[in-house]
Formats: C-alpha cells, structure tokens, sequence
C-alpha cells in the first residue's frame, strides 16, 4: 500500500475555528464520558501535536505543503532532536502506561512519540522516524540520538552504517519517501488495533493522506471517532465528535477530569558499563550505550569518555557542570568520513564555533575542522585497562549530544577484579533541576551486544530493495533482471566498507 497524495497536493486552505468555551467544555466532557466507557481505545496523531513545541506541521495555515502550494517558503522551526516532547505527548505515554489507552497509530516522523517514553511496541510510525534506522538483513531497529541520514540523494536509504546485532546488514533510514510503500508491519498492527477498537482519538491530523488516514476511518465506521483539530476533516462529518481547539489544551483537560497527572519529560538514557578480567592483575573496563528498550543492543548515545584514577570510595553518580567531550591536543579519535566509515585521526585543537580541528592518522589528508556530531572518542571503542591487584572502583565520565544542554555525568565502575560483569544503569535528566538521576542499576553477566531479543525479519529491507529497483527501472528503463543485479552489486559494495560496531 502506498501513499496516494502528494506533498502540497495535500495542503488544506481551510480556515481553522475556535470552539467556544462553553463548546469546549461540554466536548470534553463528552470525550471523558466515552473514555471512561470505552474499553480498546486507540490514538491517531499527526503533526498538529508538535508544533507547541516548535516544530511546523505540514497542512495547517502556515505549514510545509499548504505554504508551497501557495509560492512561500516553509517556516523555520525548532530542530527535531532539540524539541521537547508536548504536554500531548505526555499524556498519551501515561495512558499508555496506565493501560487506558491500548495502541497509538502515528503519521508522525519526529521521534517525539519515542522520546517521551512510548515503547516501539506501543506505536506504529507509518510514515517512518527520522531518528531510527532499520537493518535491511535482520530488521533490528536502532532509535538514534541523531538524524538518520541516507548517505546519498535518491532512492537508496541506506545511511553508511552497519548493524550491530547480526553484524551483516546496511542499516537503512526509516522515513518513507512519497510513492513508496508503507512498512507492511506497521499499518497491518494499526488496522488490527483499529478493528478492535471501541474509540480512536484522532490528534492533530488532517486525516487526508492515504492510506495512514484509513485507519481512523475503520473506527468513524462505528461511529466512535473523535477529531481533535483546528480546521475540518474528511472524516468530520463521520465523527461522533470534534473538537476545535489545541490539542494540548484539550489533552490537559481530560487528564485533569480523568484524576490522571500529565508527567514532565525526562530525557532518558541507558549506559553499560562491562568488567573483563585478563589475568596478571589486569582488568578490562568498556563502556557503551544501550537501546532504552533493550539492554542489550548498542546505540551511539555516548559522545566521549573520560577515565579517572581508581579509588576505593566513589559516589554512584554525579552530574557535572559541563557538558564535553573533554579531547586535548593528541588525544586520539575516530571521525566518521563521507565514505560511512570511522577513521583514526588525533586532536590539534577546538575552535571557537565548536567544531575540532583533527589530523589524520595516514598523514596523507590535510588536517581539517570536524562537527562534534562526526567524532567520537578511541576509548568508547577499546575501553580501558587497569592494574587490579587491590580492588577499586573506576569513575567514568560521559559527555551525550548536547540537544537539551544536557551537562556530562560522572558514574562509579562496579569493583574491579573480583568478577566478571556489566552494569545497566539507566539515567534520567530533569531539565527543569538541571541534574541526572540515578534510577536503576541492574547487573547482570558480560553480555555481547549481538545477543539479545529476537529481530522480526527484513520485511522493510525487502521492501527497500523492490523500491529502489523498480526506481531504477523506471528512470532507467532497465530490465528488473539487470536493475536487481545493479542494486545486489552496489549493495555489496557498500557494506564491505561498513563499520559493524566495537570489536
């Protein structure tokens, strides 16, 4: 199934309302009465629901399509890795969480959802997350603290990195462009859930992009649809209700008349750090970062890593007053390069912009300024190793991305030289305080980061893959025969290149 509309096609000049106050209140007590009824509720969000937050929608009165219907150039709105999750979005994760609201369906790319706190299995992205790659081999997905990239314009999605879990596969950017098809996995759970479902709360969507739009249509059917939108949909009329007002304001109503709070958001994130003995003394530290769900899939949320001298008595957890990395001039780095590879290279110096001059280990390549984002510190990769003859502790300092101004935390290495071990610990920042907190630490034995859950195939590389080749022949007009020799060639070639993760 594939998206029927096209971009600015798609833009509504629809002015938007305004329920009056007396309509709004007795609409949301409407809701909260057929909320409390309802037993399989379901949610459909669009882009309404982030733009308080600073991101733009895109069929609104100033969004992305209805302004290039009209001639005009899109707004500039906050990055997608800089916004904060709604009050919207809050709400929707403590329904989750609390059971009341079973399945959210998303037309959404943002990764605002997952950052909130939904789990993958609570939500199908139909259009995709700008911020999760999807192995084209085993179809592990990776939530990155980044944009994911293609590596180069056009049809191919892959990003230039390699899978870490089957360490065999490209990993490929999960967004869907206009004419291909939707993740058959994702919008065959969301009809599902919607077919189950006594009531679907459609948020800040203008229900006309096929076939996302669907899936609250199977719920209008019933009669148990309800719109929360500031400007008319296709699918009004068929509604039981629609409320014309923000989203966030509807959304901290009801959770108000429900007796629910509307949690603050957190930034999130796991670290492990591993202890290996290696006889003579000697132990092994390394440390990495873990998916928020799986404790055993490495994801790049560590920027850089900082060893101080072991001692005996350290505290679990401390936030730091700056942010990081902390490179000096000759510390070593790896830079990830255009050709998706990491390369060795050495610190000259930080400019004033922020970005880090570097040279590079083969001495062939002039040296050259590298953004923050493209470096990554030697030691996150081999780790560290300390004489343990007497038993210490080892405190570990990481620096992240910085998106929230997060400041660099310092955690304590479990006891050396007694067992072999690693340690999840899961962290969480408040903006408002400023500070890291420590939530959990769960240790458990030195794992591998290959192991872990069961992926759930390569149905989306499969996809990928007949994208891309009937692309091929349609601009080419090449044979499918000599278009899928091409693409096996050129997908061979690139993932003799990928960097497959730590060794």
């Amino acid at each position: 199934i594939f998206f029927r509309k096209t971009m600015a096609r798609t833009a509504t000049f629809e002015p938007e309302r305004m329920d009056s106050p007396e309509e709004l209140n007795d609409k949301i007590s409407q809701l909260v009465r057929m909320i409390s009824s309802s037993q399989h509720i379901i949610a459909f969000t669009g882009a309404g629901i982030s733009t308080s937050a600073g991101v733009p929608d895109f069929r609104g009165p100033e969004g992305k399509w209805t302004r290039q219907a009209k001639g005009l150039r899109p707004v500039t709105g906050v990055s997608t890795l800089k916004a904060i999750p709604t009050r919207t979005h809050m709400a929707i994760m403590e329904l989750l969480r609390r059971g009341v609201l079973k399945y959210l369906v998303s037309q959404n790319c943002d990764g605002l959802h997952r950052r909130s706190g939904v789990p993958a299995s609570s939500i199908s992205e139909l259009h995709g997350n700008s911020n999760v790659e999807e192995c084209e081999s085993c179809g592990q997905q990776f939530f990155r603290d980044f944009a994911c990239h293609r590596e180069s314009r056009g049809h191919d999605h892959g990003t230039g990195r390699g899978c870490t879990r089957c360490g065999r596969g490209r990993l490929l950017e999960w967004t869907i462009d206009f004419g291909q098809q939707l993740p058959s996995r994702g919008l065959a759970l969301a009809y599902r859930w919607a077919e189950q479902s006594d009531l679907c709360l459609a948020l800040g969507s203008s229900l006309t992009v096929s076939p996302a739009s669907d899936v609250p249509e199977i719920v209008a059917r019933k009669g148990r649809l309800v719109v929360v939108n500031l400007q008319p949909t296709p699918l009004t009329e068929q509604a039981a209700l629609h409320i014309y007002a923000p989203v966030d304001v509807v959304m901290d109503a009801v959770m108000t008349r429900l007796g629910l709070p509307v949690p603050p958001f957190r930034l999130r994130r796991r670290i492990a750090v591993a202890v290996r003995r290696l006889g003579d003394g000697e132990t092994q530290l390394r440390v990495r970062g873990c998916d928020s769900e799986d404790p055993h899939l490495h994801v790049e949320n560590v920027r850089s890593v900082a060893w101080g001298p072991p001692a005996v008595d350290l505290r679990p957890l401390r936030t730091l007053a700056e942010q990081g990395p902390w490179w000096q001039p000759g510390d070593e780095v790896e830079v990830k390069g255009d050709d998706g590879r990491w390369h060795a290279a050495k610190v000259a110096q930080r400019q004033p912009n922020g970005d880090w001059t570097v040279s590079w280990a083969d001495e062939r390549t002039p040296s050259c300024d590298v953004p923050t984002a493209f470096l990554r510190s030697k030691t996150l990769c081999k780790g560290l190793r300390v004489d343990t003859t007497q038993p210490c502790a080892v405190p570990i300092r990481l620096s992240f991305f910085g998106h929230y101004n997060e400041p660099a935390v310092e955690l304590c290495s479990p006891v050396l030289g007694s067992e072999d071990v690693e340690v999840v610990h899961t962290l969480e920042y408040d903006l408002t305080e400023g500070a890291w907190h420590l939530m959990s630490s769960e240790r458990c034995g030195a794992t591998d980061a290959s192991s872990g859950s069961t992926t759930p195939g390569n149905e989306y590389g499969q996809q990928h893959m007949q994208y891309v080749v009937e692309a091929w022949m349609k601009h080419k007009s090449w044979s499918r025969k000599h278009a899928m020799a091409i693409f096996e060639a050129y997908c061979e070639r690139r993932r003799a290149r990928l960097d497959f993760g730590p060794e």
